[in-house]
């Protein structure tokens, strides 16, 4: 059975058949998710898109690095496999769908420096600033809030602020994942490195489709994808429970 990330994720990227040309929707709906060589079936491939989790790799259950735990789950709900990439200095999955690739990325690399992990693998596997996405936290968001930034300064993020310098260009999307802030302002060093309570845990792993959805969206709008009207229904159930 297909997992419900998947079903809601292929609904909006799939591009519609062309005319004349008789297709199935089993085969408009092909998915298959691996670690492949980059120069592999190159030629067959009409979008590539990199989704980048910013975080410190040795304390990847920290509030920083809610980046991070975000693109392993996405990751883990496309069925795409993590593998150790020295040419990336980082962690890397690949889930291939019809025409599109989707390449998932974790720098092995300190947040101040994970520019460098970003700068290498968009220019490996020949990926367009603009079709870079990062999965980042948010000091001053909600728990679990999810918002979309396209473009723009880092904004005090220090991640980010590589990510922009090594790409030379801040026209990335990045999507902001609430952390929420500590009641002492005096405490925000040693809040962002400490990990999340069970119960923040829950709302955190909740905001990851929201993650997925709001990428999905855009790459549809970007793209020219087809854009179903009607979400995934198991998608919609999920969120109303």
């Amino acid at each position: 059975m297909q997992s419900l990330a998947r079903k809601c994720f292929q609904m909006f990227i799939f591009k519609a058949p062309q005319p004349n040309v008789t297709r199935t929707m089993t085969a408009s709906l092909s998915f298959k998710a691996q670690y492949c060589d980059p120069t592999e079936n190159m030629a067959r491939r009409t979008d590539k898109y990199l989704i980048v989790g910013l975080g410190n790799h040795d304390f990847p259950n920290t509030r920083h690095s809610v980046g991070m735990q975000v693109v392993d789950k996405i990751a883990a709900q496309l069925d795409a496999s993590w593998q150790k990439m020295k040419a990336c200095s980082g962690f890397v999955a690949i889930a291939d769908l019809d025409e599109v690739q989707i390449i998932m990325l974790k720098p092995k690399m300190p947040m101040n420096v994970n520019g460098t992990s970003v700068s290498k693998t968009a220019q490996l596997y020949n990926i367009q600033t603009e079709n870079v996405y990062l999965l980042h936290d948010d000091i001053d968001k909600k728990l679990g809030q999810v918002a979309v930034k396209d473009g723009g300064s880092a904004n005090g993020h220090n991640g980010v602020r590589s990510v922009i310098n090594s790409l030379g260009s801040d026209n990335i999307l990045r999507i902001k994942i609430g952390i929420d802030r500590p009641t002492c302002k005096d405490e925000v060093a040693e809040y962002v490195l400490s990990e999340f309570p069970a119960e923040e845990q829950t709302v955190i792993d909740n905001a990851v489709m929201d993650c997925l959805m709001k990428i999905a969206q855009h790459m549809s709008k970007k793209a020219g994808h087809k854009i179903s009207e009607i979400l995934c229904k198991d998608f919609q159930e999920a969120k109303e429970k």
